[in-house]
């Protein structure tokens, strides 16, 4: 009988830290709503980070501005999901919490992969007990917003069973660019089964069309040698100028209402 395998030395864990945003419905009282978690280095650059995937507990309280509460959801994950910068959002909102709205001190912690470990804090601190991986949050954004065209996406992927097993298509793949620490998060990517490299898929907003698309044209300049393809998912309004700048540089725009018939052809890709 051979010996069992036994397991390679595991890397040493990396310190971080982390901060809560809370909401205080009542700004005299001790009681408090955790809303997001963000993930620092030692050093205090913000890394990650996650907003509650559900507010109904927030609902049931008589103090809580809801319609306040929902435009911050939607203003922190869309600078989220646009990556570059995130970092100067959040300090910029950090430098102006005011009334109901505070930050936790930062606590210490050491991890060996910081994306295990946002998951876990958002577990730990802001997901409401028995929601499911992959539950859908409770609002799926205002029409038209980046926020709303990515959930479309996500939903029409997922209808697809394109994320089963880790094999099929990835969320949240980020790629270096340009000197320094320049890094786009793109919302999904997937290796089609004739390996003629990764596609990426990312969610327009109509906020800002026209400056979001430059900037990905810009960004998919610098990484297009290695990729396969960028498809730009928009809002059903997508301008004809911004549709015609993307594909100057050979980005592929699709509207949101075609996302079924996108999430079909990925399927092909795959040989699924």
């Amino acid at each position: 009988m051979k010996p069992p395998i036994q397991p390679g030395p595991q890397p040493d864990p990396t310190p971080y830290r982390f901060q809560l945003l809370r909401l205080r419905p009542v700004p005299a009282s001790d009681e408090f709503y955790n809303l997001a978690v963000v993930l620092l280095s030692a050093d205090g650059r913000v890394l990650d980070a996650r907003f509650s995937p559900d507010l109904s507990r927030l609902r049931c309280h008589p103090a809580v501005e809801m319609p306040f509460v929902e435009a911050l959801r939607e203003e922190f994950e869309e600078r989220l999901l646009a990556g570059e910068g995130f970092a100067d959002y959040y300090l910029e909102l950090r430098s102006q919490l005011s009334g109901s709205l505070d930050v936790s001190d930062e606590r210490a912690l050491e991890a060996i992969d910081p994306v295990v470990e946002i998951e876990r804090l958002v577990a730990a601190y802001i997901a409401p007990r028995g929601l499911a991986e992959g539950d859908a949050a409770d609002s799926p954004g205002a029409p038209g917003s980046r926020l709303f065209v990515r959930k479309r996406l996500e939903q029409a992927l997922a209808d697809q069973r394109l994320f089963l097993n880790g094999h099929g298509v990835q969320r949240g793949v980020r790629r270096a660019y340009g000197p320094g620490r320049l890094a786009q998060t793109f919302d999904f990517g997937y290796l089609p089964a004739d390996s003629s490299g990764e596609r990426l898929l990312h969610a327009l907003g109509a906020r800002d069309e026209a400056n979001e698309a430059t900037r990905l044209c810009f960004v998919f300049e610098k990484l297009r040698a290695g990729l396969g393809g960028l498809t730009i998912v928009a809002h059903d309004g997508l301008a004809d100028e911004t549709r015609d700048l993307l594909e100057s540089s050979a980005i592929e725009p699709v509207l949101v209402s075609h996302a079924g018939a996108l999430a079909e052809r990925v399927r092909r890709d795959l040989g699924l």
